[in-house]
């Protein structure tokens, strides 16, 4: 019994430990408007994010590209909603990334993917 209680958490642990379970990231706001979908962070928040990294956007993929900045001015009508779903302070520089892909217009969270652990590596705290 005990033998087999082993190999059953041996394989329960296996099987965790390869899957991708745990993601880590930042909601950010999103707005897709003429075509053009951009992503809003603040600037402290620019440094944990590389390019290449996945947004997830309204069950889309995209990938994060070089960051531009952007003034308050440019953001017009979106300012309070990408400064609230960002969390970014008043006053804060905000960077754009611009995504390729056309979702429909209007406003989005985006989820910027910075880390996946499997479930095992968590545990262990090691990467598997």
């Amino acid at each position: 019994m005990l033998l087999l209680a082993a190999v059953l958490l041996f394989v329960v642990y296996v099987g965790t430990a390869s899957a991708d379970e745990l993601v880590d990231g930042m909601n950010c706001g999103c707005v897709c408007d003429n075509g053009v979908l951009s992503v809003y962070v603040g600037a402290d928040d620019l440094k944990y994010i590389e390019p290449g990294m996945e947004v997830l956007v309204d069950g889309y993929i995209f990938h994060v590209t070089e960051p531009v900045p952007v003034s308050a001015d440019e953001l017009d009508d979106y300012y309070l909603y990408v400064t609230q779903a960002g969390d970014i302070d008043h006053g804060e520089a905000i960077y754009r990334f611009v995504l390729n892909g056309n979702i429909p217009a209007g406003m989005y969270t985006a989820f910027i993917v910075t880390e996946r652990n499997s479930l095992g590596s968590y545990m262990l705290g090691t990467e598997l």
